[in-house]
Formats: structure tokens, sequence, C-alpha cells
């Protein structure tokens, strides 16, 4: 019973740390603790209210705890700082057997955001936080008129957007090659030859290398599953092939069996052959037919299993034709509404007078810093990128500034 109850008590405890496996413990945190223990008289786990409730991280770093005391929690993750507590626990109270603490984290410190955003402030901290995510919870960038003059700040922030919008789809483009080379059985993927990305070849080797190790890896999982099927096709056919082999031995046993039941039947009726000897051949014969008609349903088996499988060979190239149609649809639906809104971006330029063909590559820079305070209560300020992970109490400043390259044009 103990041990049932303690796999319940792990699977209480690892909940909510799976979620929170990856996230340190930072000031103002608020925590929940939840423990059991062993009573060795009632041979059964127990809740343990004098642990249970929520916890605010002191600015030290540390929490209070009856019976553990003063423990530090800042930078640890929560099953640390299970660990933690159930050992000072056992060390202070003198167990053998320590509690079973669960901690969850429920409230997490604010992180503030600073510099180019449309609502800078305070916001509640969230796990997996990152500056992209942060800049949407402030509303976003804030417009870049102000750097360089309005008509011409915006219309190189239309031209931002605009390389966004030929990135896409060329990715699209890059998509439906690789959706038609599936339908076609190729084994490769033919690109169309005008295919060019904003940011130069590189970038756009990059794509296409993706696209061609998605073709690849697509092509062998399919490929595997397709062997596998045929494999057991083969068995099954060699099954067949056994069986009718054996069938076709026993018919000649089976035929000279019945010729010797049929004269010793004969001879009894005469009275040359006595009763015993007739009835066991005709035992001898009943056991050679019935393994005859074994034979019979192992070959029925075994052949609507062959049918079986070729059904499920012919649905597995359906299902990737079907697949690849289907993606195929949406991947040309979203190239038309890309198109149209590359047009309409088009459009806005010219009206503000700007040479769409030969505008230069200008567009918009956002940069990222963040400042934190160390386990060692140092402030650190570090540049960090859009998709790096923050922590709950980051201190987020956004700038965002225009730059020019005269070097290359962004039509291509």
């Amino acid at each position: 019973m103990r041990y049932i109850f303690l796999t319940l008590v792990v699977m209480l405890v690892g909940a909510p740390q799976a979620q929170a496996e990856a996230y340190e413990i930072g000031i103002q945190d608020r925590l929940s603790l939840r423990a059991v223990i062993w009573n060795e008289d009632q041979r059964a786990y127990e809740n343990w209210a004098i642990l249970a409730g929520e916890y605010l991280v002191q600015p030290d770093g540390s929490i209070s705890v009856p019976l553990a005391g003063s423990v530090q929690a800042r930078g640890l993750t929560a099953s640390e700082l299970s660990e933690a507590l159930a050992s000072a626990i056992a060390k202070n109270g003198g167990m053998n057997d320590a509690p079973r603490i669960a901690v969850e984290v429920v409230g997490y410190q604010p992180f503030y955001v600073l510099g180019d955003v449309n609502r800078p402030g305070a916001y509640p901290g969230v796990p997996g936080l990152t500056p992209l995510k942060a800049v949407a919870l402030a509303g976003g960038l804030r417009t870049v008129g102000g750097l360089q003059g309005g008509a011409e700040a915006d219309s190189i922030r239309i031209v931002g957007n605009l390389r966004g919008f030929l990135t896409d789809i060329l990715r699209a483009r890059a998509r439906r090659a690789r959706l038609e080379a599936i339908l076609a059985g190729a084994d490769g993927v033919a690109f169309p030859k005008d295919l060019s990305h904003p940011d130069g070849a590189a970038a756009l080797a990059g794509v296409l290398n993706e696209e061609r190790a998605i073709f690849a890896s697509d092509k062998a999982a399919f490929e595997r599953e397709l062997a596998s099927l045929e494999e057991l096709k083969a068995l099954l056919k060699s099954r067949v092939a056994g069986l009718e082999s054996k069938r076709a031995g026993l018919a000649e046993q089976l035929r000279f069996s019945r010729q010797i039941a049929e004269n010793l039947a004969g001879l009894n009726e005469r009275g040359y052959a006595p009763a015993t000897r007739l009835a066991d051949s005709q035992r001898s014969l009943f056991e050679l037919e019935s393994r005859d008609t074994d034979m019979q349903n192992g070959i029925f088996a075994a052949r609507q299993s062959i049918a079986e499988n070729e059904r499920e060979i012919i649905e597995l190239s359906a299902r990737k034709h079907t697949k690849a149609t289907l993606d195929l649809q949406e991947v040309q639906a979203k190239l038309e509404h890309l198109r149209l809104s590359r047009m309409v971006l088009e459009d806005v330029l010219r009206s503000q007078g700007v040479g769409v063909a030969s505008l230069p590559r200008t567009e918009v820079i956002t940069r990222f810093k963040v400042a934190r305070v160390s386990v060692a209560d140092q402030e650190v300020v570090q540049d960090i990128g859009p998709t790096e992970r923050m922590v709950s109490g980051d201190v987020l400043t956004v700038t965002t500034e225009l730059v020019s390259d005269e070097t290359e044009e962004v039509m291509q």
C-alpha cells in the first residue's frame, strides 16, 4: 500500500514541476506548497496541513517554511526547492522519512518593458517569456515616424513589411515545389529558377535546404512504412506457399487413406477384415481430413491478411497523396493572399512617390537589451535576441533604428 501511494505522491509532486522544470524561481514569485508524510501507525501517507499554503519569495530570495526555517528559493527550480525543503525538514525534525513536497509557482514577479513600444510599463511575469512576446504584450513597436520624418519613415516601415511578405512568398513557393515533387513521385525537389530572397543568396540557400531536408525526411519515413508492409506481404505469401505445399503432400496421403478405408469396408462386409481395423482406418482418414481443413483455413486467413495488407499499401499512398494535395491547396491560397498584400504595399509606396523597383534596402532594425539582478545581487545589462528566454523581474529596453544599405536592392 505504501509503495502504491508513494507512486501517486510522486505523480502529484512531479506534475507541476514538469511544467516549471526550466523556470528558476525569482524574488516576488508566489509559491504554493503541498505535502504528504508517511504515517507509520496508519501505514499510509496523509496530507500534512502544516506546510500547505502560499509563500512569497522575499527580497533576499528566501521563503520561511514551518520546520524548515528560512530556505533559499531564488535561482532554484521547483523540483530543486522541493528537495531542499524536504531535506531541511527531515534534518530539523529528526525524521527518518522526509515529507513529499509539491512546489508550484502560482504567481510570477512582474517584468518591465521600456523604450520604443506602444505601452511601456510593468506586466505580470509568465514562463517562457521572450522579447518578442514581451513586445506583443506591450502593444507592439511604436511607429518610427519620429526618427527621420513622417512620410519617409512610413515608407521605410512599409518597405520592411514588404520585405517580410517577399520572404513569406519565397517560403510558400519553395514549399509548393516540395509538395509538387511529392505528388509527382520525384526523387528530389526541383525549385523554380527565379526564386530569390531579400537577404541574398545565403538566406535563399537556407530556405531551400530546409525544404530539401523535409522532403528527404518525409520520403524516408514513407519508404520505411511501405517496406514494412511489403515485408509483411512477402511473409504472408510465403506462409500461403508453405501451406499449399504441405496440403499437396497431404492430398496424396488422403487419397491413399481413402482407398485403404474403402478396401477395408468391402472386406469387412464379406467378413475378411475385422471391424477394429476398419475403425482405425476411418479414424486415420478423419484426422487427415481435419488437418487438410485446418490448412485450408490457414490459407484462407493468410490470403485475407494479404488482401488487407494490399489495401493498407494503397491507403498509405493515398494518404500521402491526399495530404500533399490539401497542403498544396493551402499553400496556393496563402500565396494568393501574400501576393495581394504585396501589391497593396507596392501601391502605397507608389502613391508616396517611392520607386519600388529602385528603392534602396532600408529597414527598421529592432534591438533588445535586458537588465536583470544576478544571484549575487549585481545588476547585469546585456543584449538579448528576440527569441531568447527572459526571466521574471527582467527590465527589457526596446530600441528601433533605421538602417540603409545602398549596395543592394529590395526587389530581385
